[in-house]
């Protein structure tokens, strides 16, 4: 079964290991990550970071993919992924 639950009990895991965040990653239609489907709800999108910090949980998506992606998943919080140098520019988000 897919749910929020699962997300909280990572959120714990990160926590008993010291870990600040995990990032998962959905590259393209030819690997679909379950990990992502597992802990987003969002079963298939191109491109797509996920984030699950201790405190938090965010995605990152192409602009139109969000609306559908809103809808399936318990994350709210959904962004637009990043056109340039995409993960730089999610790791400086993360930083503050």
């Amino acid at each position: 079964m897919i749910g929020k639950e699962q997300t909280q009990n990572l959120k714990k895991e990160l926590e008993k290991k010291k870990l600040d965040v995990l990032l998962l990653i959905n590259f393209s239609s030819d690997h679909i990550d379950k990990n992502f489907y597992y802990f987003t709800g969002i079963e298939w999108v191109e491109h797509a970071y996920a984030i699950i910090g201790k405190d938090f949980e965010k995605v990152y998506l192409p602009g139109f993919e969000i609306s559908r992606c809103e809808k399936e998943s318990w994350v709210k919080q959904v962004e637009e992924l990043p056109k340039q140098r995409a993960m730089e520019n999610i790791v400086k988000s993360l930083r503050g």
